[in-house]
């Protein structure tokens, strides 16, 4: 019996099925693929999403590095006098000469470098010094401490007028006050500059040009000022800026107390100053004379004074003329270059070894106490930046995300991605996705009988010649008159080809070697079909 008879056909395994595969199938292989790039890049985008929500402000946000140069070369001027009084009593008929010696504090008042060589500006208020602001003071320790008496009605302040206890020197006291030709006064008035270094300290400085009076501009220069820092001025020709930014000290300076700061209306017709704030309180609690700056650029577009009682700016215009007046042109230092690019380097949001080197060599120029303060702000901010990236690389429990975190995790989607490709390639090369040949694209079911022939002549060797037995003899011719055996006979298969060769496929499987379920090939001796799992048959 020929053994490469065709079997029955048998319905197609549930889970497989011949032929190529559905569109709906390629949809829904996709739809998976989708869905776990979709859970695979989901944590990353938290990831980076909550690592820019927690990117820290830049540590200069906001600050203009104009600004902060002119902030910087604001200084504190304590005005004050030495003052030599004497009295003289002759009512006894003998000449009785009482005297005394005193430094006597004026007031307090603030100014700014205009050139790296000591030169400071401020207004003529604040440099002014009368006998009036002298007398009061020099008498009250006079009469207080040389007479003996004791003073009432000033509240202990000795630089208003009171009234003395002792009938007697009571009069002599108001003599003095009045400056009377019996009570001399004599008195030198002193500059000294306050700037804002790390270390508290202060210089004595010479009065320029004598000024005119309060609305006038009074220049002071420092000995050894060189290196100072400087504020940019405003150009001569410049109308006055409706707003403003006055700064000034209204305390001695510290390395911890940077100077004060008020946002200012400026009348351009008047030239008055407002704000929401008390000016004429910051201006008598030392902060006359301070510049008034452009909030855009920090030029210096005046100067703050009080007159006629009403808070005005002097325009920068005389600023000007005055320095031209005392042959002290406007002229900045290597301090200024260095500071604010440390400045611009915090305001760019570089508070790394960028900024702290700029503020690092301000530093070396002039011993500024906001050049420290930034310094001090740029290392934090780069010491903080550098704690979190190791966090990210080497503490778990952080939660923290840094840009090396975001590299591996990109890293990792690619490579997730590409095996996710690699497997779904493979997938489709594997014997169940591929189409049995002798079927046409796009018809599904068990191929052909005629197809598994062809595919079967095609593709078997040619099996290797039968050995001869051993013991058998070779053939003979037939012996004359000896019944000669019936010819073989050779039945065709239902196929339509040669017959098959008994030794040539094993006896227990069809000689086709294709499953009969989803026509996939067979391997040799193989009881299952490794495409769909169905027994060979």
């Amino acid at each position: 019996m020929d053994r490469r008879r065709e079997d029955p056909p048998r319905p197609t395994h549930p889970r497989r099925r011949a032929g190529p595969e559905v569109p709906g199938r390629h949809r829904r292989r996709w739809s998976r693929a989708a869905a776990v790039f979709a859970l695979a890049s989901s944590p990353l985008l938290a990831v980076g999403t909550a690592g820019a929500a927690d990117d820290p402000p830049a540590a200069g946000a906001g600050v203009v590095s104009g600004v902060e140069g002119s902030r910087a070369a604001v200084v504190r001027i304590e005005v004050s006098a030495t003052a030599e009084i004497a009295h003289i009593d002759h009512s006894t008929g003998d000449v009785n000469v009482i005297r005394g010696r005193y430094e006597v504090p004026i007031r307090s008042a603030s100014g700014v470098f205009t050139s790296s060589d000591g030169v400071i500006a401020t207004t003529g208020q604040a440099l002014t010094v009368t006998e009036d602001d002298v007398v009061v003071f020099a008498a009250n320790r006079l009469f207080q401490e040389e007479m003996g008496t004791a003073l009432v009605g000033n509240d202990g302040d000795l630089a208003r007028r009171a009234e003395a206890v002792d009938q007697y020197w009571a009069p002599h006291l108001h003599h003095c006050y009045d400056q009377v030709e019996h009570c001399v006064l004599f008195f030198v008035p002193q500059y000294t500059v306050f700037p804002h270094t790390r270390e508290p300290t202060s210089t004595p400085a010479d009065l320029l040009p004598v000024p005119d009076g309060p609305a006038d501009v009074g220049l002071l220069r420092i000995s050894g000022g060189g290196g100072t820092p400087t504020a940019e001025l405003a150009p001569p020709d410049q109308q006055l800026l409706e707003q403003g930014l006055l700064t000034g000290f209204t305390a001695p300076p510290a390395a911890e107390l940077p100077p004060g700061e008020m946002a200012v209306a400026v009348d351009p017709g008047t030239a008055a100053l407002s704000s929401d704030a008390d000016v004429a309180a910051a201006l008598a609690g030392g902060m006359t004379g301070g510049p008034v700056l452009d909030p855009a650029t920090g030029e210096v577009t005046g100067l703050a004074a009080t007159v006629g009682g009403t808070p005005t700016v002097v325009p920068v215009q005389r600023l000007h003329e005055a320095l031209a007046a005392a042959g002290t042109p406007p002229a900045g230092s290597e301090f200024d270059a260095v500071f604010r690019r440390g400045v611009d380097h915090l305001t760019a949001g570089n508070a790394n070894a960028s900024a702290a080197s700029a503020f690092e060599e301000s530093l070396t120029y002039y011993d500024s106490a906001l050049a420290a303060q930034h310094l001090q702000r740029a290392q934090d901010t780069a010491g903080a930046e550098g704690a979190e990236d190791a966090t990210a690389a080497g503490d778990e429990g952080s939660g923290g995300f840094g840009t090396l975190g975001l590299w591996i995790g990109a890293v990792g989607l690619v490579l997730l991605l590409l095996g996710l490709a690699f497997l779904l390639r493979r997938r489709g090369r594997r014997p169940g996705h591929r189409r049995p040949r002798g079927t046409r694209p796009g018809t599904g079911g068990v191929p052909t009988p005629a197809a598994l022939a062809e595919t079967a002549v095609a593709e078997r060797p040619e099996p290797a010649p039968v050995p001869a037995t051993r013991g058998a003899s070779a053939p003979t011719a037939p012996q004359p008159g000896a019944r000669s055996a019936p010819a073989p006979t050779y039945e065709r298969t239902q196929l339509k080809q040669a017959p098959a060769r008994e030794q040539s496929v094993p006896p227990a499987r069809s000689a086709a070697a294709f499953c009969s379920d989803c026509g996939d090939p067979l391997r040799e001796r193989a009881r299952f079909c490794a495409a769909c799992g169905s027994p060979v048959r």
